[in-house]
């Protein structure tokens, strides 16, 4: 929307300023500083109406120009690039953001994103940099010795939340803030002055970790196996022990001297308690799961067949493709003959030949052929399973 400045001698400064007027219209109501050609601002302001004034608007027409991020600016922040690259890089990574303002100038190339909800301080990662709070950008150039400033696309800021970005494993470098925005600070003190620990803070560390998480539906632990590539059920005894060796490693770092005192019995059930709550915002629906899983990768078609077995290896790979939780086979096992049955109106069997001897599975069902993409492919005996007298069935994941 066009910033609309009143027709008197305060609007000439812009409605004569072009530059002036198109970082208005394509930014909106932002705190805009006048800068030194060293970046330095040349004055200060806390509000886009203090801009506004006759003797501001006069240095910005007359100085090269930056815009401050932040909240004063309608949560307008940057992401910025020294090299086309990385930037290049950064975008094919994250396509959602081809549609933010892009500028290149003399510091090298800038993303333009509005953020609500949590925005981290200003975090300098290998390839790039993010402008947090009070951070400027120069968007602005006026000396004939300096590289312009030039718009690389029509769009305005990008209206997103923070998590929708990829940063790789530049990631890991936001977390602590995250943490402490979603649950408070590491610790507190009590009534009496003393130190107390956060215990969903330091719960959601492990959590994230560790790749524990739990589902609140079948009240199991899960933990990702990068072998298996896939999620799996873990005892609650491996869980309080990866918890009290994750506590104590943490409590060795400077600021943390409130973890050295863990972890008694009480304290255990306090973050057990605390884990519960806070992984179980990452977990899925293992039932749905199968009943997704079920639904769409299966399909009825007379002379083929497929054993419980073949049945859960693709199951597998279901998972692992979506990165879903992993059922463990006996519980898979005795769940899928009910959804089967329902689905398709087909009892288990118990005479499916497979090396010359009977396996429990399915007559007149099949895996569906290329469900999913890339393809990971699950061998089956030719003509039975999956498309008949191919031998092989497709499980896609996305």
């Amino acid at each position: 929307m066009s910033i609309q400045h009143p027709q008197t001698q305060l609007g000439l400064y812009v409605a004569f300023d072009k530059p002036l007027q198109e970082l208005y219209e394509r930014l909106g109501d932002v705190v805009l500083l006048p800068v030194a050609a060293d970046g330095k601002p040349l004055a200060e302001a806390e509000s886009f109406e203090a801009t506004q004034k006759a003797a501001y608007l006069r240095q910005l027409s007359t100085n090269d120009v930056a815009v401050r991020c932040g909240t004063a600016s309608g949560n307008v922040y940057a992401i910025t690039f020294a090299e086309l690259r990385s930037l290049q890089q950064f975008l094919a990574e994250n396509e959602l953001l081809r549609a933010a303002a892009l500028i290149n100038g003399p510091g090298g190339h800038s993303l333009f994103l509005r953020v609500e909800g949590f925005r981290p301080k200003t975090t300098t990662l290998p390839d790039c940099q993010w402008l947090g709070e009070g951070a400027g950008v120069v968007v602005r150039v006026r000396s004939p010795f300096t590289p312009s400033c030039r718009w690389q696309n029509p769009h305005k800021p990008l209206e997103l939340a923070f998590s929708q970005i990829r940063w790789g494993e530049g990631e890991e470098r936001f977390k602590p803030e995250l943490f402490e925005f979603l649950y408070g600070k590491s610790e507190s003190l009590d009534s009496r002055g003393r130190c107390t620990i956060n215990y969903p803070y330091w719960a959601a560390g492990f959590a994230d970790q560790s790749n524990v998480r739990f589902d609140p539906e079948d009240g199991n632990f899960y933990s990702f196996n990068k072998e298996s590539d896939s999620w799996v059920e873990i005892a609650v005894e491996y869980v309080e022990h990866r918890l009290i060796a994750f506590l104590a490693e943490n409590g060795k770092r400077p600021g943390n001297a409130v973890l050295r005192q863990c972890c008694n019995r009480r304290q255990l059930r306090e973050f057990m308690g605390a884990l519960k709550a806070v992984a179980a915002t990452r977990i899925s629906d293992t039932a749905t799961n199968l009943r997704t899983f079920i639904r769409d990768c299966l399909e009825g078609h007379g002379g083929s067949d497929v054993t419980g077995e073949e049945l859960y290896s693709a199951f597998r790979l279901y998972c692992s493709s979506r990165r879903e939780p992993l059922l463990p086979e006996p519980r898979f096992q005795k769940h899928t003959p009910s959804l089967i049955a329902n689905a398709y109106q087909i009892g288990r069997s118990n005479s499916i030949i497979r090396d010359g001897a009977c396996r429990r599975g399915y007559h007149n069902l099949r895996l569906k052929l290329a469900v999913y993409a890339p393809a990971t492919e699950v061998s089956q005996p030719a003509g039975t399973a999956g498309t008949a007298g191919t031998g092989k069935c497709t499980i896609r994941g996305t």
